[in-house]
């Protein structure tokens, strides 16, 4: 089972103790680096496909008007020459893509016209509750956390570290 160890600075350490009203506006640590502008860049001709985490079903047939919801769902029936839209949003998934296309039939796997996703291997529960998140690693460093649980669904060997970004 894999457990998540990290260091936090000590001005997080002081939000995460904060009450969990006062974390209303504070979910996580602030952005490294500013997010990309989305580009309006047109669909591209050729077989497309869908996936929006917002109204998407992994049922639907990943067309425009029924798609995908998950990216694993998505990139698993893509074929050669497809290109996949990302509606805007955020994809908190391990994508693994098999899917092999060719220099005439190349696989694309781009945000929609307009739009902004951004797929993040974070686990979201870190995201949305960090302050129920982590807990002190007993006989640590000061500053050091980890997980409150295990995550044997990510792989890795015991005693090894999964690094996830």
């Amino acid at each position: 089972m894999l457990g998540i160890r990290t260091r936090f600075p000590a001005a997080l350490i002081s939000v995460l103790a904060l009450s969990a009203t006062s974390l209303a506006a504070v979910q996580s640590h602030p952005p490294m680096r500013p997010l990309p502008a989305p580009l309006d860049r047109p669909m591209s001709d050729g077989p497309a496909r869908f996936v929006d985490s917002a109204r998407g079903d992994d049922t639907f047939d990943g067309s425009r008007t029924q798609p995908w919801k998950t990216l694993s769902i998505a990139v698993s029936k893509l074929a050669a020459g497809d290109t996949l839209y990302l509606r805007g949003g955020t994809y908190y998934e391990h994508v693994r893509v098999s899917v092999r296309g060719s220099r005439l039939k190349p696989v694309t796997i781009r945000s929609f016209p307009g739009e902004l996703a951004i797929i993040d291997g974070g686990l979201r529960e870190f995201f949305e509750s960090p302050q129920t998140s982590w807990e002190p690693v007993p006989d640590g460093a000061p500053g050091e956390f980890r997980s409150v649980r295990t995550f044997p669904e990510l792989g890795g060997s015991p005693g090894s570290t999964n690094v996830l970004g």
